[in-house]
């Protein structure tokens, strides 16, 4: 994984309580009674190639609008008594956090939750310095070196997306699903250091309907292995034309994996790693009430893989705040398992040095706890051929494109999305006004939509009353409003644009940015 250094965390979270997963939070601190409900919330989070990852929260909101703003009427809003910092890197694994308990919403469907974070270059929250933190949201790698996470429109909060319902006297609990493996996304900045981006797609789940998956890889493979194993528990879409990931997660020194938490159901378990074949064991059942603890379904003995090669390629598309999928069918199969997955880089719309597997595909059947036995299979698509799919919120998924080892070591282009109706192109252009002598070599222009990075430009020259346009952003309709923000290097300095909001639904907007020097 490309490494950088954090300018934005960008996170947009997508749910849905009867599908894979799902996320909420409350009201007032009144307790619960008369015609309300309970929700607590707990965060877990996939592995990832950070020894921690920072983030500091503040408050929770409720609506039961989709389309609601902040400044709707209408909101329940909890902030915590003081702030908490949260290292999702503990919370791999099956691991969780409680982070707001029993607070007292309305009996009612919710249809939008947001997370608010401290932002980064406020004074240092309690707890992030009972840490020992430099910032309050940051990542620290392999090497113990800090970065920021910076957070665009912070005052706008993290958009969370989806429904969920509340009974009189009853009682919820939701765990909010992170994947900082997938989803901190490497950026450059002018100066060449390295710079982070977290911009997931999280789901949640309802904790007191839930159970775990356990299994283990063969330990000296873990050990040897080319690149760390990803193992994903996947289910047919909605619309069953393919399978999508509820979890996923890594192996540990040990060989040991644990999906958790996973909603009661039948899942197919997918193992794919660096230089191995892709192993899949079908028919894996999840019980509800079990946990990583106590009766989690055991997919049996330890897996041996199977060593296969691997090749790389490069790809495009716009807007730039795009993702990509990558889907494989087994022969047999009637449809595609995904088996990559990657956010382009949110600045400038690429891909690079993605592995994709070449080699054949393993393929055996849950064994009631019992040994799997496994049987070599080709792809549908080839051996090393690969469906994908480009995709991005409020935008049409791309057209198939079909890739393959004759594609290594080149770019794959996806194109352009399409807008989806009702809602139309539209563009946010303006100018820039600096301070006295200020003048930025190099920057971008960013526009976020509930915290995730719709399409960005850059680079853009920055300079007193040069200017700016972001295109293809979707508007013309209710909630077509976007954050709007900058960032400038040049002169050994770096400047932001103040935050602004750009309102879309009835055309295009023009929004002028002032920049501030900036210390970080």
């Amino acid at each position: 994984m490309r490494r950088y250094l954090v300018v934005i965390l960008a996170v947009f979270l997508l749910f849905s309580v009867s599908a894979c997963g799902g996320g909420g939070s409350s009201a007032p601190s009144s307790l619960a009674g008369g015609s309300n409900g309970l929700a607590s919330i707990s965060l877990t989070d996939g592995p990832g190639d950070f020894s921690h990852v920072y983030i500091t929260l503040q408050a929770v909101w409720f609506h039961t609008s989709s389309d609601a703003g902040t400044n709707t009427a209408g909101w329940l809003k909890f902030p915590l008594s003081s702030p908490v910092t949260i290292d999702l890197m503990h919370l791999a694994n099956g691991n969780i956090e409680k982070v707001w308990s029993n607070l007292s919403l309305p009996a009612g469907h919710y249809q939008q939750i947001r997370f608010f974070a401290v932002p980064t270059e406020d004074p240092i929250a309690q707890s992030a310095q009972a840490l020992n933190l430099k910032y309050n949201n940051e990542v620290i790698d392999d090497a113990n070196t800090v970065y920021p996470l910076r957070i665009p429109a912070p005052a706008s909060g993290i958009k969370l997306a989806g429904t969920f319902t509340i009974t009189q006297g009853g009682s919820l609990d939701l765990a909010v699903d992170f994947d900082a493996g997938h989803d901190v996304v490497q950026l450059g900045n002018a100066f060449g250091a390295r710079e982070y981006i977290l911009k997931p797609r999280l789901k949640y789940f309802d904790l007191g309907n839930a159970g775990a998956i356990t299994g283990s890889i063969a330990n000296g493979q873990v050990l040897n292995s080319a690149g760390h194993f990803v193992i994903k528990a996947e289910q047919p879409s909605a619309d069953g034309t393919h399978y999508s990931v509820c979890r996923w997660t890594t192996a540990g020194k040990n060989g040991n994996f644990t999906l958790y938490p996973l909603t009661p159901g039948t899942y197919d378990v997918v193992i794919r790693g660096l230089g191995t074949e892709t192993m899949i064991v079908k028919g894996v059942p999840v019980t509800s009430g079990s946990t990583p603890a106590s009766n989690p379904t055991k997919i049996g003995s330890a897996i041996t893989t199977v060593t296969g090669t691997d090749y790389a390629i490069d790809a495009t598309v716009k807007p730039t705040g795009s993702w990509a999928n990558f889907f494989q069918t087994p022969a047999g199969g009637k449809i595609p398992y995904e088996i990559r997955y990657r956010h382009f880089d949110p600045l400038d719309g690429s891909m690079t040095g993605l592995r994709l597997s070449q080699s054949p595909m393993q393929v055996g059947v849950y064994n009631g706890g019992g040994a799997v036995s496994f049987a070599k299979t080709d792809p549908v698509e080839g051996d090393g051929g690969f469906q994908a799919f480009a995709d991005a919120v409020m935008y049409d998924r791309s057209a198939p494109v079909m890739v393959s080892a004759a594609d290594a070591n080149q770019t794959v282009s996806f194109g352009t999305l399409n807008v989806t109706a009702p809602a139309v192109p539209h563009q946010i252009s303006g100018m820039f006004s600096m301070q006295k002598g200020m003048m930025f070599t190099s920057g971008y222009v960013i526009a976020t939509k509930g915290g995730i990075i719709v399409n960005a430009v850059s680079p853009v020259p920055m300079s007193g009353g040069s200017t700016y346009a972001v295109p293809g952003l979707p508007g013309g309709v209710p909630d077509s409003r976007y954050g709007v923000e900058a960032w400038g290097w040049g002169n050994g300095s770096f400047a932001i644009g103040r935050p602004r909001v750009a309102d879309l639904s009835g055309g295009d907007d023009t929004v002028n940015i002032q920049m501030m020097t900036f210390t970080p």
